[in-house]
């Protein structure tokens, strides 16, 4: 990561707005309640977000263009001049700076740039697969068997967390958190940016990462929370949701440290709040397929190949890589030592069993894995209140 994170000006003179913006509290909003999110997730050192998708530069350059495509509405007016606000956190405009070095510059407008990505084409139309599921579903397995076939491509058991860094730009533009950029960019000219921005990240990874592939795979389990904005912005993805027993579930999240819910009734919570997301949220999305881990876990090659036919892929996979990918334990978490598949619940104590039912047991009826009869025979065994 270079020292300091500043958009390189050769990459800045490719903006149509390089020399016009000055530091005011239209660019200060625009970052406080927008920008400055995934800004700052880039630079944090993890194994999930946009770091190891793309260079800085590139991903400076990909930032600049889609806060450039947000302000040219008020470019040049008062909402975006007015120099250095008392009420602008050091944050926020080390954040300004980071990608708008040019600005307050006093440089003359120079309207010779082009935005480096072209806004009349998406280089992602038909070919982003999008993960998601509650967390400990088997959603890095799934994702290892598609990138067995040659056509698809992605960073093997990596989370962008995209869609979720830019909720906060979608609360500034809907007014959630106040008056927002909604005030002067309409609803089509917002997503279109958005949709810029992810064309460059995934295009970037995908150069990066999986060249010559069809199909870019994006998997990260919390976008549960966000598949409305998710058509928005792709309509033209294929959005698969990968749901497993929440018994199973809850018995493998509380047994991993970093998901933080010990309490195996708290597990069960988040379950059911992931799955009931997804059945609230996913007739919103034109190209949707649930997917059972059960029926993956039986026959990976049958749920494949459907999915294949699904999405009009047309290569096959690697026999040795898929293989290899239905047969390899992906998880390394502790708590994960027991053999996978299904059914592991049934190991669980009758008082571990009641607190799942207690806490999602209408989802559990809802999705099939479990019957109101069973539900309340499993709370009477349960300890008594």
């Amino acid at each position: 990561m270079p020292s300091p994170f500043v958009l390189p000006d050769h990459l800045a003179r490719l903006s149509p707005l390089y020399g016009q913006v000055q530091t005011g509290p239209g660019l200060y909003r625009l970052f406080e309640q927008g920008l400055l999110q995934p800004w700052g997730a880039f630079q944090q050192t993890s194994d999930v977000g946009l770091g190891a998708l793309l260079s800085a530069d590139e991903f400076l350059a990909l930032l600049r263009g889609l806060a450039d495509d947000l302000l040219l509405p008020i470019a040049g007016s008062d909402a975006a001049v007015e120099s250095k606000p008392e009420h602008a956190s050091p944050r926020v405009l080390a954040a300004i700076r980071s990608l708008y070095p040019d600005a307050d510059s006093g440089l003359r407008p120079d309207k010779s740039g082009t935005h480096p990505w072209p806004s009349d084409e998406s280089p992602m139309q038909d070919r982003l697969i999008v993960i998601v599921g509650a967390g400990r579903s088997g959603t890095t397995w799934l994702e290892e068997l598609l990138l067995a076939y040659d056509d698809m491509g992605g960073l093997s058991g990596h989370e962008t967390w995209l869609f979720h860094q830019l909720r906060h730009l979608w609360r500034n533009f809907t007014g959630e958190s106040g008056p927002g950029i909604g005030e002067w960019i309409d609803r089509q000219d917002f997503i279109a940016a958005l949709r810029r921005f992810c064309d460059g990240v995934l295009t970037a990874a995908q150069r990066r990462h999986s060249p010559d592939t069809r199909f870019y795979i994006e998997k990260t389990p919390a976008h549960v929370e966000r598949l409305p904005e998710i058509a928005a912005v792709y309509p033209d993805a294929w959005v698969i949701h990968l749901v497993r027993d929440g018994r199973d579930v809850a018995r493998s999240m509380s047994q991993v440290p970093f998901f933080g819910v010990p309490d195996i009734r708290d597990a069960a919570t988040l379950w059911a709040r992931a799955v009931g997301t997804v059945r609230r949220d996913a007739s919103r999305v034109p190209r949707f397929r649930e997917v059972r881990y059960e029926s993956l876990h039986a026959d990976p090659a049958t749920v494949l190949h459907e999915l294949r036919d699904w999405v009009h892929a047309e290569a096959a996979p690697d026999p040795a890589l898929l293989a290899d990918a239905i047969t390899r334990r992906v998880s390394a978490h502790g708590g994960t030592a027991r053999p996978v598949g299904p059914d592991s619940w049934r190991s669980l104590p009758s008082r571990e069993l009641a607190a799942i039912y207690a806490a999602a047991g209408d989802e559990l009826v809802r999705t099939g894995y479990a019957s109101r009869a069973q539900m309340w025979r499993a709370r009477l065994r349960g300890p008594k209140r």
